[in-house]
């Protein structure tokens, strides 16, 4: 390329940045000389086509002119008029004829549109208060150290209204914040239970098998109703026939961190609701991906009947909302899901905590579906790629915050992140191994990497860390998010980008060492390392 500055010599960033900005412009220029050329291109061939379109439409109407014509000749009426022909020629008095064939209007081409059908609506609509019903309801939540979450949740659920008897219950796991006192000042109903007896399946059918509603509806502490008619709108989609159990979708909180927001986003997106309900049944292909999409119940809200609920109860230790969704579905029983309808709920975790769930996430999937997807890195690389990655995330922040007080649109952000993608090959992993890991500012998460690096030492640094699962990220996830959401992108929100990339890298790094730990058959370093990941969440 010959406008790129030449490669530097060494490994200091700011140089390699600058080569990498010549790299991308470079790239940019050609891609946008290809681009126009094929334009003309593209413009030339379509002009073509339509030349050719018309001269075989004047082709076809020639010869139907010439076939009607034939006919004519060789008719019986036109041999037979040919002397008074003949002497209107001879003495002038000919008529010119009428046209055989009127030319034919110009249309547009092809088949009409096809009209798109509007999207599935399973709720009443919601400028109108629902009709009320008889129908009784108990909510269900589970709770610990909630107190603050129930303050705000209880007196939503007393005011639900259209439905007939509406019954809360608390099943407590051993709070010390007064969470349990809250509920019960509040008229709920509350089952103490030692934490060590707590499990999500456990705890639901606990609660469960006392409610005296005809319909069940689990909450978590955390989960917000959207308004008073929000649990008889969920209902109806059971007293219409339709589905045996429903969730809403989830939006985030107002407060909710970028992470949260995307995360959420990108899930509805992937379940198909983010602008219509969907009816969910057993696809024809049972399979991981298939079975995700048609058979997530969640018990962040998850209305269903109780005689069914108590045909089936909830199962194992994690995921119970997904398991009962596949059990429900391979029975033959509908499930709706809804985005006319939406439940408030989202987290703002730690690092630490994202790295425990999402080791906790791919063990569960790698035991339930024999088809699941493994994401893993060879053994002897892994610890070398995990910690090569850390470095690159922290790349990213440190080039992110050469670009000032400048405010980025998200096309801009875009060309920066192809400066640092086309960057990080450049860099050596093997370059400092003994440097400390940057810290997270997240003290759990911090010991956890520098234990991480104890065990790099000890390996053959891999040839490259997570530089392009850190990039994919971006592209596929994060970018199409602040494309639908476009504001402009200070200091602040590139904070949070970054912080959207550091919990994406410690997904990623449960990811890797749950399939790790899950397929190891004999214990390692990298196993007992991640041993503690597959509690407390």
């Amino acid at each position: 390329m010959p406008n790129t500055p030449p490669l530097p010599p060494n490994q200091n960033p700011s140089a390699l940045f600058a080569y990498a900005r010549g790299v991308v412009d470079e790239r940019h220029t050609l891609q946008h000389d290809v681009a126009q050329r094929e334009f003309w291109l593209e413009r030339l061939r379509l002009e073509f086509e339509d030349i050719n379109s018309r001269c075989r439409d004047h082709e076809a109407h020639i010869k139907r002119l010439t076939s009607e014509l034939d006919g004519i000749l060789n008719s019986p009426a036109w041999k037979a008029t040919f002397p008074l022909r003949y002497l209107g020629s001879r003495f002038g008095r000919g008529r010119a004829a009428p046209g055989i064939a009127a030319p034919e209007a110009p249309g547009e081409g092809g088949a009409p549109a096809e009209p798109q059908p509007p999207p599935l609506v399973l709720t009443p609509p919601a400028n109108e208060v629902p009709p009320p019903t008889t129908a009784s309801v108990s909510f269900i939540i589970p709770s610990y150290n909630g107190r603050d979450d129930l303050a705000q949740l209880l007196p939503l659920l007393q005011s639900q209204a259209g439905l007939g008897t509406v019954e809360i219950i608390v099943i407590d796991s051993g709070s010390t914040d007064g969470s349990a006192e809250l509920a019960e000042a509040a008229g709920a109903t509350v089952i103490r239970i030692p934490s060590s007896d707590f499990s999500h399946s456990g705890a639901r059918n606990q609660a469960a098998g006392q409610a005296a509603g005809e319909y069940l509806c689990f909450l978590t502490q955390d989960a917000l109703p959207t308004g008073p008619h929000w649990a008889r709108r969920l209902l109806q989609p059971l007293l219409d026939g339709k589905a045996v159990a429903v969730s809403p979708r989830e939006e985030p909180r107002e407060d909710a961190g970028l992470y949260a927001r995307v995360g959420i986003w990108h899930h509805n997106q992937y379940l198909g609701v983010a602008d219509t309900d969907r009816v969910l049944a057993l696809p024809e292909v049972d399979d991981y991906y298939t079975l995700r999409q048609n058979a997530s119940l969640n018990n962040v809200a998850c209305l269903i009947g109780r005689d069914v609920f108590l045909q089936y109860y909830f199962k194992g230790d994690y995921a119970e909302d997904l398991d009962l969704g596949i059990r429900l579905v391979r029975a033959g029983h509908p499930l709706a899901l809804l985005a006319s309808e939406q439940v408030i709920h989202s987290h703002s975790r730690p690092i630490s905590y994202t790295l425990k769930r999402a080791a906790i996430n791919e063990r569960f999937f790698l035991a339930r579906f024999p088809d699941y997807p493994r994401q893993d890195y060879p053994p002897d690389e892994l610890p070398s790629r995990l910690v090569h990655g850390w470095r690159q995330a922290c790349l990213l922040r440190d080039y992110l915050a050469t670009l000032g007080d400048t405010a980025l649109d998200a096309d801009s952000l875009a060309y920066h992140m192809e400066i640092f993608s086309t960057a990080l090959p450049l860099f050596d992993p093997a370059a400092q191994p003994d440097a400390p890991m940057p810290p997270s500012g997240d003290s759990a998460f911090d010991d956890f990497l520098n234990q991480l690096h104890t065990l790099y030492l000890d390996t053959t640094p891999a040839a490259t860390g997570m530089g392009d699962d850190i990039y994919h990220y971006f592209r596929a996830i994060l970018l199409p998010y602040l494309q639908a959401f476009p504001a402009a992108i200070g200091p602040a929100q590139r904070a949070e980008v970054i912080d959207c990339v550091f919990h994406y890298y410690a997904a990623t790094l449960g990811v890797r060492l749950g399939v790790h730990s899950y397929l190891a058959t004999t214990p390692d370093a990298l196993t007992t390392l991640a041993r503690p990941l597959a509690q407390g969440v």
